[in-house]
């Protein structure tokens, strides 16, 4: 289930970063989020990435269980694609 979503600005990042290639061409985008800030600093959730436009787009939780209460404008995060972060973001 899908919960919450909350616009974000994200960054790709390039092949010499360990990011990809390109970045997601579909409308809809999965990966995993660690955030930079706590109280879940520590944590990774499943994400979902609609309406990319830009580098702007519409996330949510994957989980309810996720801690989309605790999001706050500015609060920093990254996206991984297994052990490698692929994109930097903001929550806008």
């Amino acid at each position: 289930m899908i919960s919450h979503q909350t616009m974000v600005s994200l960054r790709w990042l390039p092949p010499t970063e360990r990011g990809r290639k390109t970045p997601p061409s579909g409308p809809r985008y999965s990966a995993t989020i660690r955030m930079d800030s706590r109280p879940f600093a520590d944590e990774e959730w499943s994400v979902i990435l609609d309406e990319m436009a830009g580098s702007e787009a519409a996330m949510s939780f994957v989980s309810e269980e996720a801690p989309f209460q605790s999001l706050r404008k500015g609060d920093r995060f990254q996206l991984f694609e297994g052990r490698w972060p692929v994109a930097e973001g903001q929550i806008l």
